[in-house]
C-alpha cells in the first residue's frame, strides 16, 4: 500500500516527507481493523479531503489528511478517550476521522449520504438531505483505487 500511496501523491502533485506514505498505510490498515472500512474509501477520501498533505488546512479550519474539523475532533477524541492529541497527527487524524466515517455509515445506512453528511456536516444535511457531488467523486475515486489495489496485490491481471 506504501508504493501505491507515493504513486497517488506523485500524482496528486504532493510531496510526501520521508516515512509518511508507511504511517498513511499503517495508520489506513490500523482504522480497517479497528472500525471495519475498506482501506481504498479512506484513502479516497484522504485524497479528496487533503491530497496527503497531513499538515492540509481548509478555508472552514478542517485540518489534517483526513480534514478534521475543531469541534468533531474534539468530541470524537472525548469518545475515542484520547486526550491532548494533535490532528496532524497521521495515525490519530485517521483513526479519528475512520471513527467519524464507521458512525456515519452506521447511521445512513448509504454511503453516498454518510460520505455528504461527512462532507457537508449534519446540520446542512438536515436542512437539504440530497446527496453532494462529493459523495459521487468519493465513490468515483474509492473504485479506481479499489481496482489499483488489487493489480498491486497480485488480485486482477493487467491488461
Amino acid at each position: 500500500m506504501m508504493e501505491l500511496i507515493e504513486k497517488r501523491a506523485f500524482v496528486l502533485q504532493t510531496h510526501l516527507e520521508p516515512y509518511d506514505s508507511e504511517e498513511i498505510a499503517m495508520a489506513v490498515m490500523a482504522t480497517r481493523e479497528e472500525f471495519r472500512i475498506d482501506p481504498a474509501l479512506i484513502l479516497a477520501v484522504i485524497e479528496l479531503e487533503s491530497r496527503y498533505e497531513k499538515r492540509a488546512k481548509s478555508k472552514k479550519g478542517c485540518k489534517g489528511l483526513i480534514q478534521m474539523s475543531k469541534w468533531v475532533g474534539k468530541s470524537i477524541a472525548g469518545r475515542l478517550n484520547i486526550e491532548n492529541y494533535n490532528i496532524f497527527d497521521i495515525r490519530t487524524n485517521v483513526r479519528m476521522g475512520g471513527y467519524f466515517l464507521r458512525e456515519l455509515l452506521d447511521s445512513y445506512k448509504d454511503v453516498r449520504k454518510a460520505l455528504t453528511v461527512y462532507n457537508k456536516g449534519v446540520v446542512k444535511w438536515l436542512d437539504n438531505p440530497t446527496v453532494s457531488g462529493y459523495s459521487f467523486a468519493v465513490a468515483k475515486r474509492f473504485h479506481l483505487l479499489k481496482g489499483m489495489m488489487r493489480r498491486e496485490n497480485g488480485l486482477t491481471c493487467n491488461k
